[in-house]
């Protein structure tokens, strides 16, 4: 991934920060619905999604987990009992749980390149809860029209 820099609106075209910025309301979304049907188009078929910097999942195997309402993954984001019994860990939180106590959120969007962009998410009222966050990551396809996909999520 290369350095990272912050945005400016200089470097970048607004419309692609607007894009990337509806694809991080759409995942907040699909967790606040407990239904992540909607990112579905927007996880590459040839490149797939990273849950966290180290598991890779391909679109498919994707699907297949998040839409499994007892698997890590979907636990992870919106149930917080199963993701305490899986875990074995009462200190475990879903984002979902997360979220809904909140009040503030920002997003710091950092540019990468012209075809990727890394944001931070901070919990504003709950500063010490973000680590709970990936950075989530956006990838922008030249050879599928200049579409943003989402390559790892929060």
């Amino acid at each position: 991934m290369g350095d990272i820099i912050p945005i400016t609106i200089k470097t970048f075209d607004q419309k692609e920060t607007e894009h990337v910025f509806s694809l991080l309301k759409l995942m907040f979304m699909s967790v606040d619905n407990q239904d992540f049907t909607p990112i579905f188009p927007y996880v590459s078929e040839r490149k797939g999604i990273f849950i966290d910097l180290k598991s890779w999942k391909s679109k498919e195997d994707f699907i297949k987990e998040i839409t499994d309402k007892n698997s890590f993954l979907f636990s992870y984001y919106c149930n917080t009992q199963n993701l305490r019994k899986i875990t074995n860990d009462e200190n475990q939180t879903s984002l979902l749980d997360l979220l809904k106590k909140t009040h503030q959120i920002k997003a710091d969007f950092y540019l990468i390149s012209e075809t990727e962009m890394e944001l931070k998410i901070h919990l504003l009222d709950m500063p010490h809860e973000s680590y709970r966050f990936n950075n989530p990551y956006f990838i922008k396809e030249i050879k599928e029209q200049n579409h943003w996909y989402i390559y790892r999520l929060f």
